[in-house]
């Protein structure tokens, strides 16, 4: 099931309008960055969020602007089959919170990708971002935190790898997860993976922000 299939960017960018008001530059009319996708992906794009990025062409979006049609996707996804079902039950935690979350079915969603793009806040510095997310990760439970510079999307970033367990409908599971933390024009930019597949620096490397 193509990632097209499941998500309307337009409906995604009109839900977006109001929360990122006052972000990024001033009035002027907002532009997703543009992306040439490497072959056998295809190209994600947010407008008022400004970031693209690259997702293989046969992982699966779900909606995160609308709890039904969140609902509605899973159930199509799902299909009965237990894992994925715990993996869609964490993810429905990001409806209204994220941007995108995208699932590889062929492990049945041990690979995933989330992103979170948001006003910058108090966090006026890289380094007092990554601090702030530690403390928080710490605070959530998560163990093996480590951290280090990065380069994503043409600029400089924070990565953080760490285990963290996660709630589903049947208890909690330990989740091997790597973040980056990025800061432009006062928008804070949170790219999480779930898993280690191949393809997760691949994504990583495609992501653009205006």
């Amino acid at each position: 099931m193509p990632i097209g299939r499941l998500t309307t960017m337009a409906a995604l960018a009109s839900a977006l309008v109001i929360a990122l008001a006052g972000c990024g530059s001033g009035g002027d009319e907002k532009t997703a960055p543009p992306l040439t996708p490497p072959p056998g992906y295809e190209v994600v794009a947010d407008a008022p969020a400004g970031f693209a990025i690259a997702l293989p062409e046969q992982w699966v979006q779900l909606p995160l602007y609308n709890l039904k049609l969140f609902e509605d996707a899973a159930a199509r996804v799902s299909t009965g089959d237990p894992q994925l079902a715990d993996v869609l039950f964490t993810a429905e935690t990001l409806v209204g919170r994220a941007q995108l979350f995208v699932l590889n079915p062929a492990d049945k969603g041990a690979t995933s990708v989330n992103l979170i793009a948001a006003e910058a806040g108090g966090d006026k510095s890289l380094d007092v971002a990554a601090k702030n997310a530690t403390d928080e990760l710490a605070r959530l439970g998560a163990t093996g935190i480590t951290q280090q510079g990065a380069s994503v999307a043409g600029g400089p970033a924070i990565e953080a790898t760490f285990n963290l367990d996660v709630r589903t409908e049947k208890g909690t599971r330990p989740v091997a997860t790597t973040q980056f933390y990025m800061l432009r024009d006062e928008m804070s930019f949170v790219l999480t993976f779930t898993g280690a597949g191949p393809e997760v620096d691949t994504i990583a490397q495609s992501l653009r922000i205006r």
